[in-house]
């Protein structure tokens, strides 16, 4: 089953609505969608391809919000990792999975997109298989060592549902 992507939905009919405030920031769609396309082109530029794991350890921010929407815009598989975690811990992670890409700061790969600035636009996908992975969270390992789990973007689809019901 596939899903419409919500973000390209609500960049075309909504463009300036509020997608994301952060603090005194505030993100239209059209402006989330649009940097979000930019940062896919920049993590295919690295290689990130569909399927492709790509771990991220950092603290939630809106350039952590583009990078989810990039992840999924390619396919990729989102793998986020607590930054408090100690680094043998990360390591142990980052070897059991082998990611394309390992991202400490969401900010740096943004770079200096500025909202409004012309760039050539990146296609994101326009539907997303429900079925797929979206991303890879692993245990908290209390009977032994933590174990990557797969979520599909159902999963997170029906408990977004869930949770606005």
């Amino acid at each position: 089953m596939e899903l419409n992507s919500w973000l390209s939905r609500n960049a075309a009919s909504l463009p300036e609505r509020p997608a994301l405030i952060e603090g005194e920031k505030t993100v239209s769609y059209a402006d989330l969608e649009r940097r979000s396309a930019v940062l896919a082109h920049r993590l295919s530029d690295l290689g990130v391809e569909e399927g492709d794991r790509v771990v991220v350890v950092a603290e939630p921010s809106s350039d952590y919000i583009y990078l989810i929407h990039a992840l999924m815009g390619l396919g990729a598989q989102l793998v986020p990792l607590d930054p408090r975690l100690k680094e043998t811990e990360i390591k142990t992670r980052l070897d059991a999975i082998q990611p394309q890409l390992t991202v400490r700061d969401p900010k740096e790969l943004q770079g200096s997109v500025k909202p409004g600035e012309t760039q050539t636009m990146f296609s994101l996908r326009q539907t997303i298989e429900l079925d797929s992975v979206h991303c890879l969270i692993h245990t908290s390992g209390t009977a032994g060592v933590p174990k990557p789990v797969e979520l599909t973007s159902g999963n997170h689809l029906f408990s977004a549902l869930r949770a606005a019901s």
